[in-house]
Order: C-alpha cells, then sequence, then structure tokens
C-alpha cells in the first residue's frame, strides 16, 4: 500500500469515527430516500474508489471526500429513479399489452390467422395457439420498451410478428429434422456397402488390412475407423460441403484418410529409445548371449525363469517383436483386460509398462553379470 493509500484510509477511518459525518451521510440517504437500499459503508466504499482515482492529496481531503460522497448519493438517485422509471414502464405497457392480445385473441379472425398457419406450415403438432402467442409477447414488449416501435394499429402489427415467429419455427424444425434423416441416409449407405461382396468398395478386411500395414491394429480396431469416419462424413453431409455422386469410393476414402490421422497420431507417442538400456557397457550382443555357449543358454534359462509372465510377455514384445513401448502398453492392457479412460490413464501405463520391462532387462543382465564381467575383464 503506497503512501496515499495509507492517508486516504486514515483519513476516511476518522470520517467514519465522527457523528457529523455519519448523520450527513444518513441525512442524504434518507432525503433521497436511498436508505432502505444503501447504507453508509457502501457511499464510503465507492467514495475511496472514486477519490483514489482522482488521486486527492493535501488540505483539502476532508471537504473533497464529502462533495464525492455527496455525488455518489446523487448518481445513486439518479440510478434508482431510473430504474423505477423502466419497472413502472414495463408495469404499464405489460397491463396494456395483455389487455389488448386478450382483446384480440376473443376475435375469430385472430383464432382463423394463427391455427391455418400453424397447420400450413406443418407445425400444428408441436405449436399451438398459445405458445405463439406467449412468445410473440415477449418479442412485442421487448420492441415497444425499448421504444424501436411506435404501434398504431396494434393487430395487423402483432399479427405480423406471430407470423414471423411460425416461420422461424418452421426454419428451426426443418433444420432440426434434416439431422437424423440425413444420418439415416448416411447409415444405410454404409451398411449397404458393408453387406456388398463386391471387393471394388469398402470391406472389413480393407480396413484391418490398411491398419495392420501402418501397425496400428494394437491400438485401434475396425469399429473406431468406422465410428470416426461416419462422424466426418456426416459432418461434410449436413453442412453440404460435398455433393456426393458415388459414395462407396468416397467413403473409403475418408476411412483412409482417418487411417493416415491415427498413425499420425501413433507416430508422435513413439520415442526413439533403445532397446536395451546401457547396452553399450556390455561386450557381448544380444545374439551373443542368446546363441553363445551352453552355460549361457542355461543361465539365460534361469534369468527368465525368474521373471513373471507379465515381464516376459513385455520383454518378448519390446526386444523380440520390436514393438514401440507404446504398443507393448496397450498389449499389456488387452492382456490383463486393463480398461484405458483416458490420455493420462495411457501415458500412466506407458510408464509402468516402461519401468517393468527395465527391471525384467536388469534381472537379464543381472543373470549374465559374472560371466560377462569375468570375460570382459
Amino acid at each position: 500500500m503506497n503512501d496515499f493509500d495509507r492517508e486516504l484510509n486514515s483519513k476516511i477511518g476518522m470520517m467514519l469515527e465522527s457523528k457529523y459525518f455519519l448523520a450527513f451521510i444518513d441525512q442524504k440517504l434518507k432525503q433521497c430516500r436511498l436508505n432502505s437500499d444503501y447504507d453508509v459503508m457502501y457511499v464510503v466504499v465507492k467514495t475511496r474508489e472514486i477519490a483514489l482515482e482522482k488521486i486527492i492529496s493535501g488540505e483539502m481531503l476532508d471537504a473533497c471526500l464529502k462533495r464525492i460522497c455527496l455525488s455518489v448519493i446523487k448518481n445513486l438517485e439518479e440510478k434508482t429513479k431510473s430504474e423505477k422509471s423502466v419497472e413502472n414502464k414495463t408495469n404499464d405497457f405489460n397491463q396494456e399489452l395483455n389487455s389488448k392480445i386478450e382483446t384480440m385473441r376473443e376475435s375469430k379472425s385472430f383464432q382463423q390467422f394463427i391455427n391455418p398457419r400453424l397447420k400450413q406450415f406443418g407445425l400444428h403438432s408441436d405449436y399451438d395457439e398459445m405458445d405463439i402467442v406467449v412468445k410473440a409477447r415477449e418479442i412485442a414488449l421487448e420492441k415497444i420498451i425499448s421504444e424501436k416501435v411506435n404501434v398504431e394499429n396494434f393487430n395487423p402489427w402483432f399479427k405480423k410478428i406471430c407470423l414471423e415467429l411460425i416461420k422461424n419455427l418452421d426454419e428451426k424444425t426443418n433444420s432440426q429434422n434434416s439431422r437424423p434423416n440425413k444420418t439415416k441416409e448416411l447409415e444405410r449407405k454404409i451398411y449397404s456397402m458393408l453387406d456388398s461382396d463386391s471387393e471394388d468398395v469398402l470391406s472389413f478386411p480393407f480396413i484391418y488390412y490398411k491398419l495392420k500395414q501402418f501397425r496400428l491394429h494394437f491400438y485401434y480396431d475396425i469399429m473406431d475407423v468406422f465410428v470416426e469416419a461416419r462422424e466426418i462424413a456426416l459432418e461434410k453431409i449436413i453442412s453440404e460441403k460435398v455433393n456426393v455422386e458415388n459414395f462407396d469410393p468416397w467413403y473409403k476414402k475418408i476411412c483412409f484418410n482417418v487411417i493416415i490421422n491415427f498413425d499420425k497420431k501413433t507416430k508422435s507417442g513413439k520415442s526413439t529409445e533403445f532397446k536395451l538400456r546401457n547396452k553399450s557397457d556390455l561386450s557381448y550382443s544380444k545374439e551373443d548371449l542368446i546363441y553363445s555357449t551352453e552355460p549361457n543358454l542355461k543361465l539365460l534359462s534361469e534369468g527368465l525363469e525368474k521373471l513373471s509372465e507379465e515381464e516376459k510377455f513385455i520383454l518378448h514384445l519390446r526386444e523380440v517383436e520390436g514393438y514401440s513401448w507404446k504398443e507393448v502398453a496397450k498389449s499389456v492392457a488387452d492382456f490383463n483386460k486393463l480398461i484405458i479412460e483416458d490420455l493420462d490413464d495411457e501415458k500412466r501405463l506407458v510408464d509402468r509398462v516402461r519401468q517393468k520391462g527395465g527391471r525384467a532387462l536388469k534381472k537379464l543382465r543381472d543373470s549374465f553379470g559374472i560371466k560377462l564381467s569375468a570375460k570382459v575383464n
């Protein structure tokens, strides 16, 4: 807090201790009929904010604060009067509008106007006369209060609002109905395509082949591709960005693009780790360890016996099959029937599997430690 803040707070504190100051504020609030909505502290807080903005200082501080307090009270009075004026105006308009609408609704001409329009636009099963009147009343009241219109002839003006409202509801309903229709049409074409025996169209073997080609079958299955492709196709069709003349090859291309995107996502998560940590410290390659002397094979067998089934599974996928840690984690999850709910779960699983793999390799190295050390030295 700077010097001015301290000085201002000190002056305000002294004023609050003054009975004359409190009486002055209270009197002004009552005089302006604001005492039921605001108190002395509210006025003081607002006064302090204004005083800080003006950077008041010096001997005239007390008098300036009083003038600011008085200004705050006057502003509150004007604001309150304005709000009450709007409220009164709204109440007056409400009563007048309700009276006019009620009179108009009793006329046969209005009933003969609304109901036929609802039937004309096929909205009579979803909306009735009262729905239109209530919504139109809100629009009319807003226009009148904001003084955007000067209504000389109420009935035709209100009917026009009702008609515009019905047209808007029709557009909204048509828009909502178009999506289910287009969705059904898309699903019909997809099912038709899957039932086809033709090799020229998309089929399950095609997707599985592509997933395997990109080594994605550990992460995704056929339905993952279909669901993603369906969403993309539906978005394009509904937004009318495309005019599909030949559906099968068009959808096949979308599926292929989905697989490409899956591949990019997977590659971004892969690291360039060494297959064996600290492998450079050993004078023997993996092949040397496996294919060397019979004692080493015995040590390898004994080392493997010390590993759990899961550790053997991890090492086989990582060191023999050459899987990435993410691929290994996915296989471990499938093996243990684990459910990966989000990316955080997946990351934690990959880290756990990597640690288990590291510990398993260390166990095997320990099995060869004496032999290797003797030979290296």
